[in-house]
This record gives C-alpha cells, structure tokens and sequence, in this order.
C-alpha cells in the first residue's frame, strides 16, 4: 500500500555543508526499496552488466587477444588492459631513445622555438557464442539517393542523421580529404544558394547541425580529411604545453598524441568517441573544482570562412569561434593547451604564506574510483540526515579531486564517483627529469591501439547499445543457464518475478527497472577499469546505451535542494504518484561541477558570478544588497563555487511510453526549487515579490495569518544546447499522442539569451557572421534565435515523405505523424 504524501523540509548544517532541501514526495512501500536487496533483481543485474561489457569495442578485441584480465576491482569488476608484450615495450622503448637522440641534435641546430606561422593563403593542390545480439544502431552508408546540385564532388555517404536517429533527413554527407575539396565544396555551395554544414560525431540531439525540414543543405564531415597548411599539422609542442590537432579527428587520436609525452587534457569529456570540431563548436564539458567547457582552453584555430580561404584565429575573435556551431565557418584544426604531468603536485597551501605546499615526486594522472552505500531513509526525521550525507561525501570529493564525475542509483542508494587528481609518480615522458621509457612505450602502445579500434569513431560516434524489452528477455537467465558470458551455454530458464508469481521479471516493469539502474554502475566500473589500467588519460566512457534525459544547471550551493527535488519526483514515480505518468526511472542520477568561464559569445550559462550579480539586484531592495548569500547560504571554505550540470537520463526502449512526460515533471520541479524550503510554494506562497502589490518575503507571521508572500526561486539554467532543453508541448503531435517533445519549451526558447549580458549574444555573433559574410553556413537548430525569419530552424516531430510512420503514439491517428499528414502503407506519402 501507499503511504501517504508527506513534505520534508531540511535547512541543517553538516560538518562540510550548509544546505536547503526542498521535497514533496510519496515514499516507496518496502516492496520497490528493498529490490536492490532481492535475489532475482541482483542475477538479473549481474546478466545485463555482464552483457553490456561484453558488447562493447574494448572487450570485443579481447576475443582477438588484444585484451587481457589483469584481476578484480575493489568493487568486483574485471581490471582489464590492452595487452602488449615486454618484447613489444622494449622495442618502442628502444625506438624512443634512438628517437630522443636525434632531436636533441636537431636542438643544437636549430634555435628557433614555438609554432611556425601559419600559411594564410587559400591551397589548391590536392594532396562464436549464442549470446544475446545488442542491437547496435549505425549510420547509413551508402551514397544518397537525392540529386546533388549545390556541387559536382559526389557524396560518400547518405541521409545524415542524428546520434540516436532522432532527427533522420535525406540530405548527403560528403568526406572531403583536401584543403582544395573543401573550399570548392563551400565556394560551390554558396554559388548554387545551398547551405554547408559541419558534422561531428553527429551525437547532437536538437538539430545542431540541421533540423529535419532544411532544404538544399549539404553536410560536411572532416573524419577524413588532412590540411596541407604549414605547421598546422597533428604536433605537439612541449616547450608551451600545447598542441595541434585537425577538427576531423576524435580524442581517442588526441590521447595517441599527447599522452606518450606526458601531458592530459586539463578537461575532459567522459568518453573519447566524440570529434574534437564537434566538441570545441559546442558546450560540451568535464567536471571539477575549476574546470568549464572543453573549448576554454583552445587558444588558436585554423578555419575556412565563405570565401574559400584559410585563417588563423586567435585572441578575442576565438570567444565567436568556440561553440559557434559552424555557423561562422569551418573549424579545420585547434590548437589547445594540456597539462604536463612533470609539474609537482600540490598537497596544501602554506597558512603563513599562502603558497602552495609541492609533493616534487608527485604529478601523474590518478584514476580512481569510488562507491558508496547510504541507508535509506525511512521516516521525516531520517531524511535530512540521508540528503546531508550524500553531499557531505560529494562536497569533500569536490574540494579533493580535479575532476570528478558523480552516479547515483536510486534502487541500491548508491553514490559511485570515478575521479582524477595527480597524485602519481612525476612524469616527463620519455624525455626530461622525470622520464620513464618504459611507460611512455606502454601509454603509446595502448593509446594508438585504442585510436587504432576507434578509427572512424569521429564520424560514427559511439557505437550504440539499443537494449529493448526482448532483449532484456533473453538476458535474464537463472545461473548457470543462459548464454555466455553470464551463463553455461544452456537453455536459459527465466528468472521469475519477485512481486508476482505470475509472471517474468522481465515482464514487470518496476524490476526490470531496477535491474537497469543498478548495473549502470558495474558497467561503468568495468570500463572504468580498463582506461585506468591502460591509456589512464581520464576518459573511460567507451560506448553508449541509447538514452534521454532532462537536465538542470544549478549553483553548486543548491546541490542538495537538487538532489533532494530529484529523489521526490523519482519516488512519486516508483508509486505511480505523478499524475497520468506510468513510468519507473531505470538509470543512475549523473551530475558534475563546471565553472563556466566567459569565454564563447554562443554559451548561453553566464559566469557564477553574474549569475549572483542578478539575483542581488533584483532582490536587493527585499533582502539587502548580497540576497544571494542570505538565502543561499556560501559554501565552506575550500569547496569551490559554481555550478552543477545534473542530468536525469533513462535508457530508451524499455517501458518508456510515459518517460517525455516524467522528464517534464522533473523539469518543472527542479525549475521551481525555493530558496527558502520552510516555504513551499502554493495558493499563498508564490515566487515573484511584488512590493507595490505588498506581495512581501514569507515568514512564519504571513503564513499564519494567510497573507499572500514571495519565496524566491533557486536561479536555474536548463539548456545544454546539442544535448537536452525545453520539455513542452508540440502542438502539431501532442494531442495526438499525450507526449510532451524536447526542444519545444516555449518559455525556454524565448529566455535562451535573455539573462545578463547574454542579451547582448544575438546582436553580437551576428555582427561577426555579416562581418565574415557567413551566409552559406547558416542552418541548424541556433538560427531560431540568431534570425527567427529563418524556415524550418525548429526540431521538427513529424517524418518527411518517404519516411516511416504508424509508430506507437500514433496507433490511433498514423497521419499525424507525417509532415505530409499522410501515411500509406507505413511511410508518408
């Protein structure tokens, strides 16, 4: 039975935090919490986790004897390595010191240091198991069907698509391979009224690159392409800690270049599937105590602009270029700072002098991870304690570590952190005080092998694992039934439902949920594992499940009001308490620290501190002139400020009729957070003041005498443009199909750049885009707010002509589901 709703309200004061919390939820009867403890849904975790790290690249070679067990992890997964030979080491190693040799002769000869300067003039030369199969949704690559009149080159690849197909179109995607290829193909383009547009990984999910309905538009990938420009070729440059690399190439080709010698990215992403153009063009970020978008530390880049020319960009023209989405020009090669693990590693800060305290034996990367179980709680007066805890332990990793990325599972109430800092070994490469040969052989050997696995990965993105309900089915076997690697090779015997003897767990929803969610973790620990035992550069995400996800951009101060808004909304959930939403959230909460730095015209999040700034102001008149502060109390000292990017994700296909629904209900909650929890919001509590309208901040005295009062909302941002914003009604599907859309938020779209300074955006890149004559680049999901004139720039439901249709949510109207508002035999017409 249910119990009752129930509203907790935390303002409590931990040994590391001073927190608000604000829930409202229905707390789950012993049946749902205790299915972390339940035998059948722990084997049916230990199937599935087995099954995915089976699937994915890495553990595929190790069929093929590239990939070795090394032993177990403190957590129980496989400590795996790419495996290589001493003789194999040896001879690399050799080949480095024969190598050092003759460089640092060419050192005696030639004086001249750093970077060549670039040739800015355009170039014309042309240089056997039965297991069960993970559906594993791949690009289409075959030529396109469509006439081509925007240039006579022929496309390689056809009907470009989205990541997860969630935008499909019948427009043709060339390859070029020279300098000369692509300025024809832009020059040509431009010539014929056609529309050029960059491609990365194609991992963007709102139209990016371009949205369904776009006409005459061609795209572009640089996976195969190499720049005849002087000195802009794939280096390293270890006297200024940077590098050079071509946008067409993926990180997992970065990390073969930089990591031998001793140096990682200062940010990372989770996985290296992604292209470096696609990355620097868009917000994409890591997390730690100082770390923002990867793009921050990008200092020189190599673009072609309309006129078919080559050019250098540096100093404050880089702020349009970074997450500029391709709508200047193309991005042809970066150049990026990293980090040199030859730098001592700081242990503290001297109190008498206030200069750091340096370990000089320690410098190298540290890849660790971390898992830890709370015990639910059970009652009002155990929750507060509950919420303090997890971020007691989050906080304290914040102020510790580099980096850290945060995965918490609502069904185990687990908390796993996979983290770095650099607390190893000093490291110089091969060469310089700190060398070791050794292990730059070994780094050199796993990170080309792993560029090698991965060497179209820039153009495909990550493989993707589409699990689906019969998937599931034929994975969740009884030991030792069931295929390998979980099973003997027998027949599989089903495992049985725990809430009802009547069925399959794999029928029930709820516990396959659960089974999904708690394997998360041991997926990511096995591919945790295997980086840190091999290239240990950061990254270790190395495929994907297809997934959705709402997401939040909170002050890192509200961590807890966060956490405990998404633990309400995922308990309502789990007791079919949200109304007309039949859906059970079956993948671990994620979230990290970023610190946005004002450093791309494009990025919507303002810094932290203009974020306070607002606030204050309009606030200032109510609750005096650090508003922020007072109701959002500061973090302890050493715990760095900033924001927290959260992210709510589910993995598709499993019973997820409902799951756009439940994301709109998270967002809606996690927008509408109070600052002062003692307060929530109702008939009489609301969040705008209105001192004229004496619409004063609550306290105790108005909400006894009912008097209409104000508590100010948490400031939030919830767009992560290429990746998820704005949950909301599609008016041309969502009476027929009930089904709230991503991308169509509309009080998202109007406020996108209306906080701040970001109300200058608009006026400002397009200035820089009629300044560089960038017309034929324009396309893709950024025109609705750059030149809302622009047709069919909005993410578009429907299906074109010629695609299919009659899927689920359209079963009682199939017409609908077409632009043409005809379907005929499963395709519109």
């Amino acid at each position: 039975m249910k119990a009752p709703a129930v509203q907790f309200f935390l303002a409590a004061t931990a040994t590391l935090i001073k927190c608000h919390v604000f829930a409202k939820f229905t707390f789950p009867n012993n049946d749902y919490v205790n299915l972390f403890s339940d035998v059948n849904v722990k084997e049916a975790s230990k199937a599935l986790s087995s099954l995915l790290l089976s699937s994915t690249k890495q553990m595929t070679k190790k069929r093929d004897g590239q990939i070795e067990e090394i032993g177990t992890g403190p957590n129980g997964g496989h400590l795996l390595r790419i495996k290589t030979t001493k003789e194999e080491v040896m001879t690399i190693a050799s080949d480095e010191k024969r190598r050092n040799m003759l460089i640092q002769k060419k050192l005696k000869k030639d004086s001249k240091k750093g970077w060549k300067k670039a040739n800015n003039k355009r170039m014309s030369k042309n240089p056997k198991t039965a297991a069960p199969k993970i559906k594993k949704w791949k690009k289409t690559e075959k030529p396109s069907s469509q006439n081509q009149s925007c240039t006579n080159l022929i496309a390689e690849n056809g009907d470009w698509k989205t990541w997860h197909a969630d935008i499909t179109t019948f427009t043709p995607i060339f390859r070029p391979k020279t300098d000369s290829e692509l300025s024809g193909l832009v020059t040509s383009s431009e010539k014929h009224g056609c529309k050029v547009r960059m491609m990365g990984a194609s991992s963007s999910q709102d139209g990016m690159v371009m949205q369904r309905k776009e006409e005459k538009v061609i795209v572009l990938s640089l996976a195969s392409h190499t720049t005849d420009i002087e000195s802009w070729q794939d280096s390293i440059n270890e006297e200024t800690s940077t590098f050079r690399v071509g946008a067409g190439k993926s990180w997992y080709d970065v990390s073969a270049l930089i990591r031998p010698k001793g140096f990682v990215l200062k940010s990372r992403s989770a996985g290296a599937f992604f292209s470096v153009g696609g990355v620097i063009a868009n917000m994409v970020h890591g997390g730690g105590r100082s770390t923002g978008f990867m793009h921050d530390d990008v200092v020189r880049m190599l673009v072609l602009t309309s006129d078919g020319n080559f050019k250098e960009v540096e100093g404050e023209d880089l702020q349009f270029w970074r997450s500029s989405a391709g709508l200047l020009g193309m991005i042809i090669a970066i150049e990026m700072n990293m980090h040199s693990e030859a730098i001592p590693y700081v242990i503290g800060i001297d109190p008498s002098t206030g200069k750091p305290i340096l370990d000089v034996t320690k410098g190298g990367l540290v890849m660790e991870k971390e898992r830890t179980l709370f015990e639910r709680p059970e009652t009002e007066a155990e929750f507060p304690g509950f919420i303090s805890g997890i971020v007691e332990k989050v906080y304290t990793t914040h102020a510790t570590y580099d980096t850290a990325q945060f995965f918490f599972d609502f069904f185990s109430n687990s908390l796993a952190e996979y983290r770095t800092n650099f607390s190893g070994k000093i490291f110089s490469g091969s060469t310089g005080p700190f060398a070791d040969i050794e292990k730059a052989a070994a780094y050199k050997t796993h990170t080309e092998k792993l560029s090698e696995i991965n060497n179209n990965v820039s153009f495909t993105g990550a493989e993707v694992l589409d699990l689906t309900e019969e998937t599931i089915c034929e994975t969740f076997c009884l030991p030792p039934s069931g295929p390998p690697p979980t099973g003997d090779g027998s027949p599989c015997e089903k495992i049985p439902s725990s809430s009802d003897p009547t069925k399959l767990l794999c029928e029930v929803p709820i516990e396959v949920s659960a089974a999904l969610s708690i394997s998360a973790q041991d997926f990511l620990d096995g591919m945790f594992d295997l980086a840190s035992s091999t290239s240990n550069d950061g990254f270790f995400v190395n495929e994907s499940t297809m997934f959705d996800l709402a997401l939040i951009i909170i002050p890192a101060r509200a961590l807890a009001s966060a956490l405990g808004t998404w633990y309400g909304v995922v308990s309502n959930a789990l007791t079919s308490s949200l109304p007309n939403i039949n859906y059970f959230p079956n993948s671990n909460l994620e979230f990290r620290f970023i610190n946005p730095k004002e450093t791309a015209v494009l990025n919507p999040i303002p810094v932290i501190e203009e974020t306070k700034a607002i606030f204050n102001e309009k606030y200032a008149g109510l609750y005096g002139p650090e508003a922020f502060d007072l109701l959002m109390p500061p973090l302890p000292e050493g715990i760095p400020d900033g924001y927290v990017m959260m992210e709510s994700p589910t993995i598709r296909h499993i019973f997820d009729k409902d799951v756009n629904n439940f994301f709109f209900a998270m967002q809606e909650a996690w927008g509408s957070m109070p600052t002062n929890p003692n307060f929530p919001y109702g008939d009489l509590v609301v969040k705008d003041c209105d001192a004229q309208n004496s619409i004063l901040p609550c306290t105790e005295m108005s909400i006894v005498e009912k008097t209409k009062c104000c508590n100010p909302v948490i400031p939030t941002y919830q767009t992560h443009l290429g990746k998820a914003w704005g949950y909301g009604v599609d008016y041309t599907t969502t009476p027929t199909t009930g089904k709230m859309q991503p991308f169509k938020d509309e009080s998202t779209i109007v406020n996108m750049f209306e906080t701040g300074s970001k109300k200058n955006t608009v006026g400002n890149f397009n200035k820089k885009r009629n300044e560089l004559n960038a017309g034929v680049f324009a396309g893709g999901a950024m025109m609705q707010w750059l030149d809302p004139t622009a047709p069919n720039t909005d993410y578009e439901v429907k299906m074109l002509d010629g695609q299919q249709c009659g899927s689920y949510g359209f079963q009682s109207d199939p017409d609908k589901e077409c632009i043409s508002d005809r379907c005929f035999d499963s395709k519109c017409v």
